[in-house]
């Protein structure tokens, strides 16, 4: 699904305030386990709002504690909470949109995922203890 850029900027959405040298340490504490595929480039696409081709976008491959052959879409909602200031106050159909610009969603199969209202609604109500350890990256770096 393409949309188009300038919807982001409508979107209320701005990045943390973070330096260049920031932006590599969060790339680099989150990649490998958390998200894969795309590059540091498309890292950079997402936090200017500037647009990715699909084939570039960033693979989010953490997996889902409960159900391990689920991409954790709740861990990946948090990340881009703490990384845009906004993030939280987008509605649901917006964060679906902003998610599938950026990032795809496989399970370790493959098989494409996709993120759904009630994955937002769970989201917005959970506390589990994974996403408070995405906080707690965003704390250290």
């Amino acid at each position: 699904m393409d949309h188009d850029l300038t919807s982001f900027h409508h979107f209320n959405l701005k990045v943390i305030p973070i330096t260049e040298e920031k932006t590599q340490t969060i790339f680099k504490a989150f990649s490998g386990n958390y998200f894969t595929s795309g590059n540091y480039r498309s890292f950079q696409f997402l936090i200017q709002l500037k647009p990715v081709v699909p084939e570039k976008r960033l693979q989010w491959v953490d997996l889902s504690p409960r159900r391990p052959k689920q991409v954790n879409r709740q861990t990946l909602l948090e990340f881009l909470s703490h990384l845009f200031i906004g993030f939280k106050n987008l509605d649901n159909q917006q964060i679906i949109i902003f998610v599938e610009q950026y990032f795809q969603l496989k399970n370790p199969k493959g098989n494409l995922q996709h993120l759904s209202t009630k994955n937002i609604s769970d989201w917005r109500t959970n506390e589990a203890a994974y996403l408070r350890g995405i906080s707690e990256i965003f704390k250290n770096l």
